[in-house]
């Protein structure tokens, strides 16, 4: 069995991939304002509250090198507001279909990529796990990708979705690594480095957006309940999705191998789907619960690939020594 301090890494990396999928139901409450605005105030606002808690942190500051800061910072760059826009941007381009069926590939990639890596455990030992959860994401979309919609995927669509995958798998190696590096770091100091990178990338972003015409400034007629609305709702998944998301990962990341982990973000588009299903007050189709359940019989398999021994190890054997024949003669006498 898993001891205290994994298997709670465990549960805080299935808590991080549940309010990540919140992300999810972002074009349900964003109502009338742009999905780059609504990312805007969320990276903003985060980036400020963040640096605040560093601020107050003195103890903190002082442990910390510039290194760290710039590690750290490039980190929250690529998984927070890099990935969020390439996902949008494939949802743009791709439409809502095609788009989450290639994000969705990102645990398997994950796993591949993190055992190449660093081999935690025998290739064939992952064939079980991952076979079960490439399966369920297939079944998963699988309405998607034979439904009527389905039909051409933009250039542009494909290759922001990969780009999204190659950002996420990224950032789950280089965390990874940084943690690895960094044994006694605080995850929530690091949770805040992020979120200020990820405020200060999105900072940057912000002329960029606003010349090409992405991001705009609301002008003097927008209603109050519209801004109220934007703001509460950015306050609220930015908090959820990305700082405890956020610090829950960089928790399980410091006691769990990529490989483990990965096959827990196969839970994402679980909760994903079902929070789906909610909003469109359906029950899910027959692709759609196999999958479901192929995903987290996926992750209990992996779950027990990683499992240590229960019974204590053997004790090697030793050589014989030169008296000990002579020893047993005396014994036999």
């Amino acid at each position: 069995m898993y001891p205290g301090n994994q298997m709670l890494a465990i549960l805080a990396a299935l808590s991080a991939t549940m309010a990540w999928s919140l992300t999810f139901i972002v074009p349900n409450v964003v109502g009338n304002a742009s999905i780059f605005n609504f990312y805007a105030v969320e990276f903003l606002m985060l980036g400020l509250l963040s640096a605040g808690y560093l601020v107050l942190c003195r103890g903190a500051r002082r442990t910390l090198r510039p290194h760290d800061c710039w590690v750290a910072a490039g980190l929250g760059v690529l998984g927070f507001p890099a990935y969020c826009l390439a996902v949008t941007g494939a949802t743009i381009c791709a439409g809502p279909v095609m788009a989450p069926a290639f994000v969705s590939l990102v645990p398997v990639a994950l796993a591949i990529s993190g055992n190449l890596c660093e081999r935690t455990v025998a290739w064939r030992r992952l064939g079980v796990p991952l076979s079960l959860a490439t399966g369920g994401l297939v079944l998963v979309n699988w309405g998607d990708w034979s439904g009527p919609d389905a039909g051409d995927v933009p250039v542009a669509g494909i290759a922001l979705a990969l780009m999204a995958i190659a950002l996420w798998v990224g950032f789950g190696l280089w965390n990874q690594r940084a943690l690895a590096c960094r044994p006694s770091m605080d995850t929530q100091v690091w949770t805040a480095l992020m979120l200020c990178g990820a405020g200060g990338g999105m900072l940057a972003f912000t002329p960029i957006g606003l010349s090409v015409g992405v991001l705009g400034i609301p002008g003097p007629g927008v209603p109050v309940p519209s801004a109220t609305r934007l703001l509460a709702w950015a306050a609220v998944l930015g908090i959820l999705v990305n700082v405890w998301g956020g610090w829950a990962w960089n928790y399980s990341s410091k006691s769990l191998p990529v490989v483990l982990a990965a096959q827990l973000i196969t839970m994402e588009p679980t909760f994903g789907t079902l929070l789906g299903l909610w909003v469109r007050r359906r029950w899910p189709t027959w692709s759609e619960g196999v999958g479901m359940a192929l995903l987290l019989m996926g992750v209990v398999t992996a779950i027990q690939r990683f499992q240590r021994p229960r019974c204590a190890p053997c004790r090697p054997a030793q050589a014989p020594q030169p008296g000990d024949r002579d020893v047993r003669k005396l014994r036999l006498l």
